[in-house]
């Protein structure tokens, strides 16, 4: 019987389009925010992901 490896919600990721849908900005923007150190994005193989948690980040940051 193989165990099933659970992960928390903390760790997931979403993608560049899913932050960029869900500021509603373009993704160009989304990579612009990354090149200017305001977001951190994560390249998974060819994938640019960004973590929940540096997407809250981003936010709190944000509104402050």
């Amino acid at each position: 019987m193989q165990k099933q490896i659970e992960t928390p919600d903390t760790h997931a990721f979403f993608t560049v389009q899913e932050i960029a849908d869900t500021l509603r900005v373009s993704r160009a923007m989304v990579h612009k925010l990354a090149r200017q150190n305001k977001l951190k994005i994560t390249k998974i193989g060819s994938r640019s992901l960004v973590s929940t948690l540096e997407y809250d980040r981003f936010i709190r940051q944000a509104t402050q």
